[in-house]
């Protein structure tokens, strides 16, 4: 299967609600209902939407079917009892539920707050994405292990980011009598080591607030 995916925004599904007679009007009380894709182009990517949309019942598949390779800054969709046999991509999506699925493989990237409940995924590979949510469902070794690995790599970041922030607030009064002794200005190093350290306070900040996957 060859080509670049065709890109849909939440305008171009708006649009095509309106040609596919989608029911639903997309927001919070009243679900965008996708039940056919037979308007889509074969690979495609959804972008940049917050329609609420409920996708049912749908093989995404790589022969006879159409494919949905990634969603890009995504949120509020949900799949329900649909198989994906090729590889689907999340990047920079929130609220993406995957329900009763069968996933053959999946790309976390910058995502969080997603919600996957039993399912049967084969291969999950996660960067920099927190706070996703796994309950009962069938996951393989390898995915288990990438998602205790991303929830170990959080807490080691913090740990490093304490320990470079102790090293920091030690170097204040050194380079403070070190300026004294040999009667230099350090004023601009200090001014340094300030903005160096609240970028440490902030990263150390993020990772506090940020919530390690669960498998529940």
């Amino acid at each position: 299967m060859k080509g670049k995916p065709k890109y849909y925004t939440a305008n171009d599904l708006e649009q095509l609600a309106v040609i596919s007679n989608w029911r639903g009007s997309g927001n919070a009380d009243d679900p965008l209902i996708i039940d056919s894709f037979s308007h889509f182009e074969e690979i495609f990517t959804i972008q940049n939407s917050e329609l609420h949309i409920h996708v049912q019942s749908t093989q995404f598949k790589k022969k006879g079917y159409k494919i949905l390779q990634n969603l890009e800054n995504c949120k509020y969709i949900t799949f329900q009892d649909c198989a994906f046999d090729s590889p689907i991509s999340l990047y920079n999506c929130t609220d993406i539920t995957f329900e009763y699925c069968n996933i053959d493989n999946i790309i976390l990237s910058k995502s969080s707050h997603n919600f996957f409940k039993e399912n049967v995924i084969k291969k999950i590979i996660i960067f920099s994405s927190w706070g996703n949510s796994f309950i009962n469902n069938q996951l393989s070794q390898d995915s288990k292990h990438q998602i205790e690995f991303w929830n170990l790599h959080r807490k080691v970041l913090r740990r490093i980011l304490f320990f470079i922030l102790f090293g920091v607030l030690i170097s204040f009064p050194i380079f403070y009598t070190v300026s004294i002794l040999i009667g230099q200005n350090f004023l601009f190093y200090f001014i340094i080591l300030i903005f160096f350290t609240l970028f440490i306070l902030y990263g150390i900040n993020i990772s506090r607030r940020t919530k390690p996957n669960e498998i529940i």
